[in-house]
């Protein structure tokens, strides 16, 4: 039986969160959202959050993981209740991106930031946990697809940019 035979693929969607050992692949796709990977190298344990919102408390549903706050903080915690201290692990950040552009200008639209909240509330907070980034591929214009192989902590990533023909022109009232 070939390796790759036994392992399972896992796809988070938005506000979820997921640990499992080297026979797992945990697979998502990201506009805006961000999600963030841990993992143990010498347990070969490792985990995915998929997050939606910046923070619950704009919105009060402290318990909801698609907010960066909650599901980071569950990612963690389900990390170190299989036996993987936070010390140890390995963090990386993946999304955030513009996913409405102005024509006109070629830059994302302005009311639209939640992509760039997302990665900053991301880096802060595991920053207050005491991680620091091995990887991230954030920002741009477009949505990544991403496949996380427990087994070897390896990220692969897939960014598409925005076609012209999906990026939402920004359209002016007249006076």
């Amino acid at each position: 039986m070939n390796q790759d035979d036994a392992v399972q693929d896992i796809f988070l969607g938005p506000g979820d969160v997921r640990i499992g050992d080297a026979n797992i692949r945990l697979r998502t796709v990201l506009g805006s959202c961000v999600s963030v990977t841990l993992w143990h190298p010498v347990k070969k344990i490792g985990g995915m959050c998929h997050y939606v919102i910046a923070s619950s408390l704009v919105y009060r549903q402290d318990q909801e993981t698609r907010f960066a706050d909650q599901a980071i903080k569950v990612l963690i915690e389900s990390m170190q209740k299989a036996g993987c201290p936070h010390n140890e692990l390995e963090a990386k950040l993946f999304g955030g991106g513009c996913m409405f552009v102005d024509e006109r200008t070629g830059q994302c639209r302005e009311g639209t930031r939640v992509y760039t909240e997302n990665v900053i509330k991301g880096k802060a907070l595991l920053a207050q946990y005491g991680l620091s980034l091995k990887a991230e591929h954030s920002g741009g214009a477009g949505h990544r697809q991403l496949v996380f192989d427990i087994r070897t902590g390896d990220v692969w990533l897939k960014h598409l940019p925005l076609p012209e023909a999906a990026q939402v022109p920004v359209m002016e009232k007249n006076p």
